[in-house]
This record gives C-alpha cells, structure tokens and sequence, in this order.
C-alpha cells in the first residue's frame, strides 16, 4: 500500500533548527505526526510533504513543499504541495493522509484526490474550534474542508461527530506512542517537571501558583513555549527552584520525563474539549514517567485508572491538590504501570497495522 502524508512534520534536525532560527512550532502536532509517519513506515510505502513558508535543511525521508506566503494567494502552501506531490510521483498513490488542522494540507488534499486518483482521508487530532488565536474563517474552512470525505481516522469519537456528518467509516485510536528508549538522567537529584504549551487554560499558571506556594525544597524544571514564558522566566529569576528550560526536542523532553519524582499536567478541565481531544503528552507520560499526576481525560481514567493521580476538575481545588502533591514531595502520587500496556495498546506497529487494514477495508 503506497500512502501520501501530507502534514506538519519535519525532521528532528529541521525542526530544532526552525525553532533556533525563532520560528516557533507546535511540538504536538511535530511529535504526533513524526510517530504517524513511523507507524505508517511499519506496514507501508510512505512518501511525506510539510508545506513550510521559510527555508530549512531537507531530510530525504520528509520533502518540503516552500512558498512565500502572500494575501494575494492565499493557497500559495497548498499549490506549493501539489506541485511537489505531482513533480515527484512515481507510481500510484493509493491513499492520501492529511492533517485536517493545516488548511493548506487540506485544500492540497482534495486536489490531489482528484489527480492522483486517490482518497484524501483527514487525521483529525483536535476540534478547530478550540485552537487558540484562530479566527471563524479558519474554523469554518477547516471543518468544510474535510466534510463529506470518504472516510476519517481520529483521536475520539468526539472527533468524528465534529467532522463526520455523513456517518463514513472512522477509526479511532487514543494516540501513538514512540518505541521506549532509555535517556541518562539530565538532572542530578529528584525533580518535578512539566513540558508543554504555556498557556493559562493548559495548566502551567496553576502549577506556577500552587508551586511557590509550597514548602518543598524539590526543584521544578518546566519546558515550552507560549504566552506564560515571560512570567515562567521572572518566575525562575524570583525563585531558584523554578528552572524554564525553553523548548526542547524530543529526546530531551523523553528524558526529564524518565526522570522526574513526578510528572504533572495540569490543563483546566472543560468537558466540551474532553470529548474531542485526548492531551498527547498524557499519553507521553504514561510510556515514560514513574510517577504522574493528571487532569482527567476520561478516555485515558478509563485506560488508565491506577496508574496516576487524577486531580480535580475545579480549577481552585486543582491548585489546592498540585500544592499539596509539592508539599507531599509527590508521596501522594502513585506509581505508573502502564508503560507495558502503552506499547502494546498504541505502539507504532500497532497502530500502522490498524491504520492499514481500515484502509484496506473501505
């Protein structure tokens, strides 16, 4: 089976070079869609594209799709795709996989379909409608874009109500886990940590809050990037417990997590997001850390009831149990077991044989 992915993700190296160059990128969307690209690896012949508007170091296994963005073409990414997909064709393309989310994706998408003869079937990871700094036209586009498709892969049912009108074939799995590899300590000594988005309704205010209210002497190292840096960083400078690492690649962000006496994440519960998205970094926590305290994500409670600790759904008493989970120096935050069941629930041969055999279905 020969599938054409059309996203988001680069390479490791380009990725840390973008960021370098500060370009910031969404390390959820990175993280989910490199895994993608390797679970589909697993089973199939893949051929990846990312539309990017600024130059940056080609690996072979990812092709870049550049264009210089311009109100006056709006779909200058989109074209951008198409030609790269149809300039480096070879053979038949029997599927291609979008990211729903990026509408260049999915505008070359439905075009590709029509060239290369190929369905153009969207990968939905989140409801449009609750990406932060979007506007009504960007949400309208991107839920008409992928209507009416021929089938969907996704993250929740939740998911598939939001795009999937016409009741198509879906599949739905939690995430994809990356294949487990250990990492030496990066700090000397216990440590809590949390890598993420710095957004106030992500959780990293409350954890800022109920952290310096705290009596422990056990630092926090924090890592990400958004709105919330600037005051992270005034914060470490107050505090020298607190330690901002910025943002970091993979393999760094795997090991602080290995290694920490607790790893938290805090989002602000709204059962409206809960239906549709399930916290990709839960899901890394869970193959990686020893210890994890969580907001609920009911999909992951159902999976995973025993192997973290789930806080509250109310913002005040969830800083009232972050606070005492530092005071406690974690001791109040069971072990996690699902490291096994991770690989063999989500693992990336897992999932690509999945993702096939629906494919091969339709």
């Amino acid at each position: 089976m020969k599938i054409l992915l059309l996203s988001t993700v680069l390479e490791e190296q380009a990725f840390a070079e973008i960021v370098r160059d500060g370009h910031p990128r969404n390390p959820a969307s990175q993280n989910f869609y490199h895994r993608l690209l390797k679970a589909l690896q697993t089973v199939c012949d893949v051929r990846s594209i990312t539309p990017l508007p600024f130059p940056v170091h080609e690996e072979n296994e990812i092709q870049i799709a550049s264009f210089k963005p311009s109100r006056f073409q709006p779909w200058a990414g989109a074209k951008a795709l198409v030609k790269r997909a149809t300039d480096s064709e070879a053979g038949r393309t029997d599927f291609i996989l979008y990211d729903s989310l990026n509408l260049q994706c999915a505008k070359a998408a439905l075009q590709l379909e029509k060239k290369l003869g190929a369905a153009a079937i969207p990968v939905l990871t989140d409801d449009p409608g609750n990406l932060t700094g979007t506007g009504r036209v960007y949400r309208f586009l991107a839920k008409h874009l992928s209507a009416k498709r021929p089938a969907y892969i996704g993250l929740t049912n939740g998911l598939n109500e939001v795009f999937n009108s016409k009741e198509k074939p879906f599949l739905c799995f939690l995430g994809i886990a990356d294949d487990y590899a250990t990492h030496p300590s990066p700090v000397q000594g216990p440590y809590f940590y949390y890598g993420g988005a710095l957004y106030e309704k992500d959780g990293a205010g409350s954890l800022l809050r109920a952290y310096a209210q705290s009596k422990t002497t056990i630092p926090f190292y924090l890592a990400g990037h958004g709105p919330l840096t600037e005051q992270i960083m005034e914060s470490a400078k107050a505090d020298g417990r607190i330690h901002f690492l910025g943002q970091i690649d993979r393999a760094q962000n795997a090991a602080y997590q290995q290694h920490a006496l607790v790893a938290l994440n805090a989002r602000h519960y709204r059962e409206s997001l809960d239906n549709v998205s399930i916290p990709s970094k839960d899901l890394e926590y869970f193959a990686n850390a020893t210890r994890i305290a969580l907001t609920p994500s009911k999909p992951l409670v159902e999976e995973f009831r025993g192997d973290a600790l789930w806080l509250p759904e109310d913002v005040g008493e969830l800083e009232k149990a972050l606070a005492e989970i530092f005071n406690q120096n974690g001791a109040n935050v069971p072990m996690n077991g699902a490291k096994e069941k991770i690989a063999s629930l989500i693992g990336k041969e897992t999932i690509g044989k999945r993702i096939k055999d629906f494919l091969a279905s339709l």
